[in-house]
């Protein structure tokens, strides 16, 4: 037996599908075509960068597993009001609720 429907077997009456969900259906369609662009729920169609990689392995070992402040990292939050300035932005504060 398939493993989805061993899957389907255990969910009661009550919250069986009858039908695919119409983004299912879009889905569906659109990757039997070659000139879609895919604008779904975010899924890369590439690898992740190796340093991007190797950064959260590391944040990771580090033990940085939790929530950040809604507002980002003070550090990262510094650095983008750096960038901006250096682009010839506005000014921009690290402070700032963007």
């Amino acid at each position: 037996m398939e493993a989805s429907a061993l899957h389907a077997n255990r969910l009661a009456d009550r919250v069986k599908l009858k039908d695919a969900h119409i983004i299912t259906k879009m889905t569906d369609i659109a990757a039997g075509l070659s000139d879609v662009i895919k604008l779904g729920r975010g899924d890369p169609d590439l690898d992740t960068p190796a340093h991007i990689v190797k950064a959260g392995q590391d944040a990771l070992g580090r033990g940085e597993t939790h929530y950040g402040h809604p507002l980002g990292l003070p550090a990262l939050r510094e650095a983008i009001a750096k960038n901006i300035k250096e682009h010839g932005e506005p000014t921009m504060r690290s402070t700032r609720s963007w």
